[in-house]
């Protein structure tokens, strides 16, 4: 048995209930995908590729009620900004300790507090994919802080 995941687009729910739901006999975990609700257009992919800002910084905020739990974080850009180089984090002080992942884009990281805010930069048509694990049953919200 493995968690759902939810599928968000960002904007149109700003508060996301967070379950850790079992997965497997020792293992609880939680997924959310939030998309970005607008696709590019040709002139987003030649500013971007010229090197203009036209990232919005995508705000979330993280409550746990249990630390510490795993957490993985992805950035999947649209097809149309696969192969422009970029950030995907933009730091802030109360942001997880991310360790890089091996694919461009991807992170992990153990929350060892109850509260974070994460900001990712984000362009149109870019998804977030967070998967939160643990061993013990969890429960938290999601709340998108910046549209």
């Amino acid at each position: 048995m493995g968690a759902k995941v939810q599928e968000v687009r960002i904007c149109e729910a700003n508060n996301i209930p967070i379950t850790g739901e079992p997965m497997g006999d020792i293992h609880y975990s939680s997924a959310v995908v939030l998309t970005m609700p607008n696709e590019p257009d040709v002139a987003d992919v030649i500013r971007v590729a010229r090197g203009e800002w036209i990232y919005r910084i995508m705000r979330i905020s993280l409550s746990i009620d249990r630390p510490s739990i795993g957490m993985h974080l992805a950035v999947d850009p649209h097809p149309s900004f696969t192969c422009i180089r970029r950030e995907y984090l933009y730091p802030t002080d109360i942001m997880p300790q991310f360790k890089e992942g091996m694919f461009k884009g991807t992170y992990n990281a153990v929350l060892e507090n109850y509260y974070y805010q994460i900001a990712v930069l984000m362009l149109p048509g870019d998804k977030i994919f967070m998967s939160l694990y643990s061993k013990e049953p969890f429960r938290g919200e999601l709340r998108i802080l910046s549209c």
